[in-house]
């Protein structure tokens, strides 16, 4: 059973709260932040995910959970320390219904715990394996709420530094995309958001010059980071077209066939251009091809910004006008057993 099943099969019984909380023991008890820990339903570079609960008001979250040797230095891990900060900076600015929300951060003996909203639909990452690409109309409801989700960092003066289809967890679970109708949210705890941005632990200022190593992912940096090593906001909007190129094909702009190294991959974001002559492109509209084609230009300078992104004609296009247009979702390559058409995480 995958993660983001697993997931939500132990939400849905811990809804039933005292019985849940019975056929789910043992449970490890937090006295002190009352929280419950279940079942791990992810792991990272850091530590294990687990499914938390809170003993007063029930509610379910992902507890993130790192190994300190150094309980009082936090600081001694780099990217957990921009995580915390940045969730916590998007917290004190009010929050983002589409930016993962913080909800508890302390440290206990040797392991620090970061208690964040739960995302019950699973990454972005796992629906374009499991259905392929997206029809226009849902993958348009992704891009909107991403750019809003970057509007409102971008506006603060943060940078995410890693958008890409693994940090863009699904709020709620997903229906065949075959299927009419868009996203189902069946929970009466659902997120009125379809997406949450994820991951901040690249993330920092903009402009700050940044070692590559510490950032992204190599096939979505955009070329002037590559060249240059100073990151913008302009930076996540090359990401950004890269994961809606990948969410009308199921393919990387960058990586057709899954089969580069990320030298070639990096050789050809700097030096290529994109292209749309192969078949998963037929049926799709040439609104959706004009935005990715400018935020995916190579000059920051001339590439759309999240604000610009949101005024885009395909954006604000009606679910009428574009019902039909991509309605049957084209098999990705991952479903082909070819290799994964992106970098891994």
């Amino acid at each position: 059973m995958g993660a983001a099943a697993l997931s939500v099969g132990l939400e849905l019984q811990m809804e039933g709260a005292a019985q849940a909380r019975a056929a789910m023991e043992p449970a490890v008890q937090l006295q002190r932040h009352k929280w419950q820990l279940f079942d791990q339903i992810g792991s990272g570079a850091f530590g294990v995910v687990r499914l938390g609960m809170h003993e007063e008001s029930g509610e379910v979250a992902a507890v993130k959970i790192v190994p300190l040797e150094n309980p009082n230095d936090r600081r001694s891990y780099p990217a957990l320390e921009r995580e915390i900060s940045a969730l916590k900076l998007v917290k004190a600015l009010g929050g983002h219904n589409s930016i993962v929300d913080l909800r508890d951060v302390y440290v206990e003996g040797r392991k620090l715990f970061l208690v964040t909203e739960l995302a019950r639909g699973g990454e972005l990452f796992e629906q374009i394996v499991a259905y392929g690409s997206f029809p226009e109309l849902k993958a348009r409801d992704v891009a909107r709420e991403m750019a809003s989700a970057l509007s409102f960092l971008h506006r603060h003066g943060l940078v995410h530094k890693d958008i890409k289809p693994e940090n863009i967890l699904m709020s709620a679970r997903v229906v065949d995309p075959n299927a009419s109708g868009v996203f189902r949210r069946g929970s009466r705890h659902e997120s009125s958001s379809l997406v949450k941005l994820a991951d901040f632990g690249s993330a920092g200022p903009a402009s700050a010059t940044t070692n590559l190593e510490d950032i992204g992912t190599a096939a979505y940096l955009a070329p002037e980071l590559l060249t240059s090593g100073v990151s913008t906001s302009a930076c996540d909007m090359w990401a950004l077209g890269c994961v809606l190129y990948i969410m009308l094909s199921g393919s990387h702009p960058f990586d057709l066939d899954g089969m580069s190294s990320d030298n070639v991959v990096e050789h050809r974001i700097k030096s290529e251009p994109i292209t749309f002559d192969f078949s998963a492109w037929e049926n799709v509209s040439l609104d959706a091809k004009d935005l990715i084609t400018k935020l995916l230009a190579k000059d920051p300078t001339l590439r759309l910004t999240a604000d610009q992104m949101m005024q885009h004609p395909w954006m604000n296009t009606s679910a009428e006008a574009t019902a039909t247009a991509g309605s049957l979702c084209r098999p990705s390559p991952l479903l082909a057993g070819q290799p994964i058409p992106m970098s891994p995480a």
